[in-house]
């Protein structure tokens, strides 16, 4: 359980309002309730000589819960909240390996369902004036994502364990996808304002390599690379934007 409160309060002077007057529209007093409870069980098992997996079941229970206070704006989620989104609470996975007798090779077999909640920063409905052209402030109406993870790693030793070759292949699903989103001020349309939302996914698969080779005793060479492609979706109301990269 962690409860914060936040507050800012600036005051401007000028000989129309007088001196240290409370400007309301930038002052705020911020309050967070964050509540997480999980039950989780593991199960490992040997299936053979070579095969082994490893089983897992989370249930995480999410209550979180924003207010500004002397402004009546509050914002909170619950998960699960009855039986309507109870699989945003839900968070099975499964890994399953082989490995060589003699060796270092491994195989490894990867499925998973994970939370990522938003950082501290990207809720607080505080402006940023670092940039005055560039004011960045927090959206506390952030939910936290959720991720759809599978990967496929193989481990492959040669040159008599001189060297190894890892490579993986790995995709990504993520619901509620935390992204930055900027568009101008409708006060001042030549001043960008820069906050974060919610999308709605986000897909990536990728192939990564590492090459390491150790030709003698105290030299190592390591070679890396990875192929990746995103493609990150807005909200309809948000214009059904996508990239692509």
């Amino acid at each position: 359980m962690k409860r914060d409160n936040s507050f800012l309060d600036v005051y401007v002077t000028s000989p129309l309002v007088g001196t240290d007057v409370l400007d309301s529209a930038l002052t705020n007093n911020y309050h967070i309730t964050d509540i997480i409870n999980a039950a989780y069980v593991n199960w490992m098992h040997k299936l053979s000589d070579h095969w082994s997996f490893q089983a897992g079941f989370r249930f995480e229970q999410t209550w979180f819960e924003t207010e500004l206070l002397g402004k009546d704006i509050t914002f909170s989620y619950k998960y699960p909240d009855g039986t309507k989104n109870l699989a945003k609470a839900l968070f099975p996975g499964l890994y399953l390996s082989r490995k060589w007798d003699g060796s270092l090779r491994e195989v490894q077999v990867n499925f998973s369902r994970k939370i990522s909640r938003p950082n501290f920063w990207q809720i607080m409905p505080f402006i940023m004036f670092s940039d005055s052209r560039n004011v960045r402030i927090g959206n506390p109406a952030l939910a936290p994502e959720l991720s759809s993870l599978a990967e496929v790693n193989h481990l492959l030793p040669f040159m008599n364990s001189k060297a190894t070759w890892f490579t993986s292949l790995f995709g990504r699903y993520t619901q509620d996808v935390i992204t930055s989103y900027a568009s101008p001020l409708a006060s001042d349309t030549t001043v960008l304002l820069n906050t974060f939302i919610n999308g709605s996914y986000s897909a990536s698969t990728g192939w990564e390599n590492i090459l390491k080779v150790e030709p003698k005793q105290g030299l190592q060479l390591t070679l890396s690379g990875t192929l990746q492609w995103t493609d990150v979706a807005l909200q309809g109301t948000q214009g059904s934007a996508a990239t692509k990269g």
